[in-house]
């Protein structure tokens, strides 16, 4: 295997626009905005008075438009498609009538509007080129098309460094990106996003565990997701998750998956080719193994993940990324499946706030016993001290700290909306929601969705909804991460996999890559645009890219997300400035003559 990036392109997946103008002389600007994109080889797909859809080279998102105001792009599964009466009436309508990867864009005469899905599965982003409103997956690499007077956003990169959950935003001035389950509307070219959809409202509902109804959920979700693709491949790491959705897709739907992969590294720890193999003879399906080199990365690597608006940190495993791709193009295959979001989704973290969610339901004559006994084998806390959780969260007493506590940050108007609302949640239930929110990354770019489409079944809206609707202390019965799920899915798995109780671990494999890769790092990160900005600390810089401080630290990903961003502003900062020295200093100067 290598991990060249044999395809020297950038990864910006195929995707849409859709230019909307309310008056002459905007639709002229709007013409020539898709005259730029047809000389660049994109479509225009549905023309209105007012508005345009186009999509990318490759593109193969499909487009229902109803009565000409509505169009829905990408894969919506559920009742036909009408036209309601107003956008939040169509946005609330889609949501719980349906589901899939898709977004809904509402035009009537100057209004505008778009709801994206509450899966995130489709980027949607809203923008002007000056009278004229934008609603895309990305921003095409044409300047004209840049928003007006764009420029980094340097408060949203900071946060980027330092909150995790607040990477699914641009950081470009002019750009606003709507949260899923949230709708876009624009006055006076300008967007307000409000929520249809939330993870919390779900959270907040009690319904009793139902392993056969969570089974029925999963296999009809991959069941919707395959009938649109001939052939996919097929991820198994030898951990549940991927192992649930091989086993399944293997009882119904043998013949979509042309190949079955697996990667595995040197390191004992993240070799689990014995797990694989008792998924293989379980799906009575051949897995292909492959081993991962732990190369340095390469400065084009690294350009290459960052072309569009966002940085594609989902393809920053370049090794793997690049070979999966390939093996799709060679099979001919349309997605990639995989088993991503298991652990947000069935919940897999052994906290002592269960303890809490539970005394919060059923009240401190909850705390059996038994669950005690369980709870305080799986956290690795005595009995007595969740006791002492329980009722200082009961009185409102001050909790105590444990040296392994992780307090959760206080969510701020820059983070992801999903966050907003936690307060009236009990934590373990909370926490569920802010794996869900980190686990949005999987539907960033890399070179995969680029060759086709990112199949997450258990990111799906279905699952999402079902799994956060039962308290988390059901959710991990008998003291078990995915307790539920896996009572739901026992029939299926071999013993192996049901009886397992760690995962595979990559750290050592990436600290590998950090430590090769450290003499470019050390080039991007000392003395770069993040560090000329205050954004980043030198000795902190210093630290991270001593490779003695890396083995106790483990910052492996630290080092390599700060990188990409790096690479990230110095490539925006070029195209922005070059932008504005062809325009003569006048940001998107297309005044239609």
């Amino acid at each position: 295997m290598t991990s060249d990036n044999e395809e020297g392109r950038d990864v910006v997946v195929p995707g849409y626009l859709y230019l909307h103008a309310d008056d002459e002389i905007g639709r002229l600007l709007r013409d020539r905005l898709v005259a730029l994109l047809i000389a660049q080889d994109w479509r225009e797909h549905t023309r209105t008075d007012a508005g345009a859809l186009c999509l990318a080279p490759g593109c193969d998102l499909p487009v229902v438009s109803v009565e000409s105001s509505l169009i829905v792009v990408g894969r919506y599964f559920g009742s036909a498609v009408t036209r309601h009466a107003d956008p939040l009436a169509e946005a609330t309508s889609l949501s719980r009538s349906g589901w899939g990867r898709y977004v809904a864009i509402w035009s009537d005469g100057p209004d505008l509007a778009a709801f994206r899905d509450p899966s995130g599965g489709l980027p949607l982003l809203a923008w002007s080129v000056g009278s004229v409103s934008i609603l895309g997956s990305d921003i095409p690499p044409i300047d004209a098309l840049l928003p007006t007077g764009a420029r980094i956003d340097w408060h949203q990169i900071d946060r980027m460094i330092r909150a995790p959950s607040s990477a699914f935003r641009a950081p470009l001035t002019g750009v606003d990106t709507v949260a899923p389950g949230d709708l876009a509307e624009r006055s006076a070219y300008r967007w307000a996003s409000r929520a249809v959809w939330r993870p919390a409202d779900f959270a907040r509902l009690h319904h009793a565990p139902d392993p056969l109804s969570l089974k029925r959920v999963v296999d009809g979700v991959l069941g919707f997701l395959l009938v649109d693709h001939e052939k996919v491949i097929g991820e198994v790491s030898g951990g549940f998750d991927s192992s649930v959705i091989a086993t399944a897709v293997s009882a119904k739907s043998p013949t979509k998956v042309a190949e079955w992969i697996n990667y595995h590294s040197s390191e004992t720890e993240s070799d689990e080719r014995d797990y694989v193999d008792a998924v293989s003879r379980r799906m009575n399906a051949a897995v292909s193994s492959r081993p991962k080199t732990a190369a340095a990365l390469t400065r084009g690597e690294l350009d290459a993940l960052v072309a569009g608006a966002r940085p594609a940190f989902y393809g920053l495993d370049v090794e793997y990324d690049t070979d999966v791709a390939r093996t799709m193009r060679r099979n001919g295959c349309s997605a990639v499946l995989t088993g991503q979001g298991g652990d947000a989704v069935f919940f897999q973290t052994g906290t002592p706030a269960l303890v809490i969610d539970r005394s919060r339901r059923l009240g401190l004559r909850g705390l059996d016993l038994r669950f005690l006994y369980e709870t305080s084998r799986w956290t690795r806390r005595s009995v007595w001290s969740l006791i002492d959780i329980a009722v200082r969260d009961r009185f409102g007493w001050r909790q105590r700290r444990h040296e392994d506590d992780d307090a959760a940050p206080a969510a701020t108007s820059d983070d992801h909306p999903w966050l907003s609302d936690l307060d009236e949640l009990p934590p373990a239930k909370a926490e569920q929601v802010r794996q869900l929110v980190n686990c949005q990354v999987f539907w960033s770019p890399c070179l995969r969705a680029v060759e086709g489409e990112l199949l997450h079944p258990l990111l799906s809206q279905p699952v999402m909804e079902r799994t956060l609707a039962i308290p988390a202390d059901l959710l991990t019965a008998g003291g078990r991460g995915r307790a539920l799920a896996h009572e739901a899915f026992r029939d299926r798995l071999p013993p192996e996999i049901r009886e397992r109780r760690g995962k595979g671990e990559l750290s050592t494999y990436y600290g590998h890559v950090v430590f090769h890769s450290l003499p470019l790092l050390r080039e991007l990160l000392v003395d770069g645009l993040l560090m000329r900005r205050g954004l980043i600390d030198p000795k902190e810089t210093e630290a991270l890219l001593d490779p003695d401080v890396l083995i106790w630290s483990g910052d492996y990903n630290l080092v390599l997300v700060r990188a990409v961003l790096e690479c990230w502003v110095r490539r925006w900062t070029s195209r922005l400035e070059a932008s504005l020295e062809a325009s003569g200093g006048q940001p998107n100067d297309l005044t239609v003559k």
